[in-house]
This record gives C-alpha cells, sequence and structure tokens, in this order.
C-alpha cells in the first residue's frame, strides 16, 4: 500500500496538488538557471502523477480538470502556476521574489 492510497481522498489530493506545484517550482527554477546543482537531488519522485490516478478513486481533481477540459501541458502548467499562487503556496514564493 502506497502513502496516497492510506490518506482520505482530500488529503491525497492536496498531497498531489502540493507535489505537482513543487514540480513546477523546479522546472521553472531548471530553466531559468537558478537551480543550483546541489539542488538536483530534491526533485520529486517520478510517477507521482501516474500512481494517483492508480491509486486515488475519483482522481485527483486537476486530473479531473485537465480531462475534462482536454488541457495540454502548457495549460495544466498555467493552470497549476495560478492555483500555487492563490494558495500562497511556499514553494512557488521563491520563483516570484523580484530580482
Amino acid at each position: 500500500m502506497t502513502a496516497l492510497s492510506k490518506m482520505t481522498w482530500h488529503d491525497a489530493n492536496q498531497a498531489h496538488l502540493t507535489r505537482e506545484i513543487a514540480a513546477l517550482r523546479l522546472t521553472l527554477q531548471r530553466r531559468s538557471g537558478d537551480l543550483p546543482a546541489a539542488d538536483n537531488a530534491k526533485l520529486p519522485e517520478p510517477g507521482v502523477v501516474v500512481e494517483a490516478r492508480e491509486v486515488m478513486h475519483p482522481p485527483p481533481a486537476v486530473e479531473q480538470l485537465c480531462s475534462a477540459f482536454g488541457l495540454s501541458r502548457f495549460e495544466r502548467a498555467t493552470l497549476l502556476l495560478c492555483a500555487g499562487v492563490s494558495m500562497g503556496s511556499p514553494a512557488l514564493s521563491a520563483t516570484w521574489r523580484a530580482p
């Protein structure tokens, strides 16, 4: 049994969203060249999305939205970016600091 399968749907959904936002933050940092080499070890575990889809019934809310509206990868990333900012995510706060 995985960690997600032991949680309530609401908690697992929140954990999934938090991981997805953290992965987006790391992607933005990597592409901007703002990610030190030592931070490469902090990359999220691969397969989190696949695990969540397989274990959670119904699937995570973000996956349901993407499926219902046929969102592209770019649109999905934009949705996650907006969710992270509106949630006041610490994972994105450092990304948006002024230089």
